[in-house]
């Protein structure tokens, strides 16, 4: 299952402890953690990955936020302009595979006490059903602000009320969490029906996004048309498909200051003492401050380093308004607070002078600062934690904690972490400075001080596909962990944005291999991928328990002036097969367009298909239009050109589990089909233009002398052992797939099995 956690939001209601830019969910509010950060800590014994749906102003809070969490596979999705939480939560679910289960979670609650755990194992219980599964937990009374819910007669009524009151004698409501969970074809089905225009805008939306990194940049441009709206009203509030359960835990939305005063139980927070004070909450944020109040009633204050907001109590919300009437006046204060996230770390102002300022700079562990000069200000550098690398003028030297460093007017410079740890230095700056971050400081060009070699060796984990003709031997055989009730296809070697794989092993663990490539330059493919634009191949397994849909796939030049992808030829190994399996592959006999429309209009387009039986072992090479289809039975290992376009002539007329055909492409398949009869045999060898592909059964010990021509994809078909590569040696198994950067060096292999080496 994974997560999608929505995490965007203004930051008004809770100033000056939130600001426009460093809004509620991000501020620490629970021993030090925020409550985005108890969102995920929440509920990472449930899901394997997490989709992050956040403003991209938040981007840098995001990524500092998360470096608390070791090994988290998460994926954030940054909108430039909020439209509520069902065209987001459609869009992360149009980005991965209908069939992955999700709980979506917001980041405005805290949840302390009871059976979480077990509401959400209750709640997984009624997905395999079609159920969206929507979790309260009991109210009562109704309160501005929140929303409530109650099944009456298996309708599911909603509630919201604008003031305080009681809940009607022999009423039960329950407090609408935001807690949902569902199958992502489900809730995009019952979209498209109960919200069909909505549902329709979304697609166009994700046809047209770059998804081809982890983090995926949602345009304005490309929502403009979008109605802004949520899940409740889209869909959870009109669809017969919702199971309302009740939780039995301790939850409570922060809205407030009033509501975040309630959660601290009435007690202060921070230095603080009241005298003769009846009703007073005090939240005291600035440490080395202390706040007196006296003779005070029915008031709540705010005390943070660099503002304070006094206000009597249930009237904190008027915040907004004086915002809005203050803003150009004061607007520093209002979007900015003391600390401010960047893409390297943290800085947090301690001091703020007219001449002087003191900030306390934390840099994550390899990141740096860009080289960069101050015109009218010097820095002086006391390294509290952590070692630094510093680069002043053209002399480099390391500080540890202790170390001092002075940084003239004028004089160029630049910081890194290059150590493991967070480093930690306090920066003072005298000069002529601004308010905020300020625009004295010139970028200079410079090489980076931190620079990461490439693994000589990692194995990739793949990205899954369920087409309905799929069978369950890569999990129940081969061992591939996922979920799906069928896996037809694991992409192994892929970094194609409808599935790239992942880096399993080494120092980039977690990377997609796109990113990993990105990261190290494309001087790792090698010279032969130089006029690639894209990385050029895609290596797959294909499990066919039914037979495939009848289809062609264009050459490069149609596809990419079409398509906006390269063609797509492939080459077929049969890893494995049942008794009397075949293939289809080409016209049995010279045919035309017309004879072929009406064999798809009739069902009897396999007639004039060749049909080839298979074995074991044998490999078939699919030229760019011709018609083929696998047969039932057939484990296959596909070496293709990277591309995802295939043009389905005839699909059996099956339908999908919500009794809709799958859709066909008969127009354009006409345009690139080949009409011609074609004699297929058995490859006698196993490359092409495009890639190359060489067999080895290993013995006890197989060494490979690589060059720097091209990467190399190594798939293990068969066997154990371990495989090694430099410094770099991992176990093996069965269907493993392994990525060698380009370059020369020795893969030497320890054990017994079959294996496909594969290069461009």
């Amino acid at each position: 299952m994974k997560c999608i956690v929505l995490a965007g939001g203004s930051g008004d209601r809770l100033w000056p402890l939130s600001r426009k830019n460093y809004p509620k969910q991000f501020i620490h509010i629970k021993e030090n953690r925020s409550l985005f950060q108890e969102t995920i800590a929440r509920n990472i014994p449930f899901c394997e990955e997490f989709y992050i749906i956040t403003s991209d102003r938040y981007a840098n809070i995001v990524e500092g936020q998360l470096q608390v969490f070791q090994g988290l596979r998460y994926r954030c999705f940054y909108e430039e302009e909020g439209k509520k939480t069902a065209p987001a939560v459609a869009i992360a679910c149009l980005c991965d595979n209908r069939s992955e289960d999700y709980l979506v979670v917001s980041t405005d609650h805290i949840i302390e006490g009871g059976d979480y755990k077990g509401a959400i194992a209750r709640a997984k219980s009624y997905i395999p059903q079609g159920k969206l599964v929507s979790i309260g937990v009991t109210a009562d009374r109704f309160e501005p602000g929140y929303g409530y819910f109650r099944q009456v007669n298996g309708h599911t009524e909603f509630h919201h009320s604008e003031v305080s009151e009681q809940i009607p004698e022999g009423e039960s409501w329950e407090y609408d969490t935001g807690i949902l969970l569902f199958n992502g074809g489900d809730y995009l089905h019952e979209l498209s029906r109960k919200s069909p225009m909505l549902y329709a805008q979304i697609r166009e939306c994700v046809d047209r996004l770059d998804t081809y990194g982890r983090n995926v940049q949602i345009p304005k441009a490309l929502v403009e048309e979008i109605e802004p709206v949520s899940i409740g009203r889209a869909v959870t509030s009109v669809s017969e498909k919702v199971q309302l359960l009740t939780g039995e835990f301790n939850w409570r939305r922060i809205m407030t200051l009033e509501s975040l005063a309630d959660y601290y139980h009435g007690e202060d927070s921070g230095k603080v003492i009241q005298n003769e004070c009846e009703n007073v909450s005090v939240l005291n944020e600035a440490s080395h401050q202390l706040v007196v109040a006296n003779g005070l009633s029915d008031v709540i204050v705010v005390n943070t380093a660099d503002a304070v907001y006094i206000s009597r109590k249930n009237e904190t919300d008027q915040i907004k308004n004086i915002i809005r009437d203050n803003y150009e006046e004061q607007q520093a204060y209002f979007d900015e607070g003391t600390v401010y996230y960047t893409a390297w770390g943290i800085k947090e102002t301690l001091h703020y002078g007219t001449s002087c300022r003191v900030k306390k700079i934390t840099i994550f562990p390899g990141k740096e600062l860009s080289r960069h000069v101050h015109k009218l200000r010097t820095e002086h550098w006391t390294v509290v934690s952590g070692t630094a690398s510093i680069l002043l003028g053209e002399e480099l030297k390391e500080y540890g904690p202790g170390g001092n460093i002075f940084v003239p007017m004028g004089m160029a410079h630049q910081i890194a972490n290059r150590s493991a740890e967070d480093l930690v230095i306090i920066e003072v700056s005298v000069g002529e400075l601004e308010y905020g971050h300020g625009t004295d400081l010139t970028r200079l060009a410079g090489q980076p001080m931190v620079k990461t070699d490439c693994d000589e060796l990692v194995r990739l984990e793949p990205a899954f596909k369920d087409n309905l003709w799929g069978g369950t031997r890569l999990r129940d055989v081969y061992g591939k962990k996922c979920n799906y009730d069928v896996i037809a296809e694991s992409w192994e070697l892929s970094t194609h944005k409808a599935g790239q794989s992942v880096v399993a092993t080494g120092k980039s663990k977690g990377l997609m291999l796109g990113e990993y490539i990105d990261r190290f330059g494309r001087g790792i493919l090698g010279w032969k991928c130089e006029p690639y634009e894209r990385f050029p191949l895609l290596i797959k397994f294909i499990d066919s328990h039914q037979c495939l849909s009848i289809q062609v796939h264009p050459g490069d030049d149609y596809a990419l002036q079409k398509e906006d992808e390269y063609g797509k030829n492939e080459l077929w190994y049969v890893v494995d097969c049942e008794p009397d399996s075949y293939l289809y592959c080409g016209f049995s006999k010279d045919t035309d367009e017309e004879e072929v429309r009406q064999r798809i209009e009739d069902g009897t387009l396999p007639e004039i298909l060749n049909k080839i039986p298979v074995r074991k072992g044998e490999s078939y090479f699919i030229e760019t239009g011709t018609v083929h289809a696998i047969g039932p039975g057939v484990l296959i290992c596909e070496i293709q050109q990277s591309s995802n376009v295939t043009y389905r002539l005839y699909d059996y007329k099956r339908r999908d589990k919500y009794g809709e055909l799958r859709e066909l492409h008969v127009d354009k398949a006409m345009d690139v089909v080949n009409f011609h009869k074609k004699d297929m045999e058995a490859a006698k060898t196993m490359e092409c233009k495009y890639f190359s592909v060489e067999r080895y059964d290993l013995a006890e010990e197989n060494s490979f002398n690589l060059d720097d021509s091209s990467f190399r994809a190594f798939v293990v078909l068969e066997g154990t052992g371990t495989i090694r590569c430099g410094e770099e040696e991992i176990p093996y198994r069965p269907a493993d797939c392994f990525f060698v950067p380009a370059g020369k060096k020795t893969v030497a292999f320890e054990g017994s099995g079959i294996v496909l080496k594969v290069q461009v």
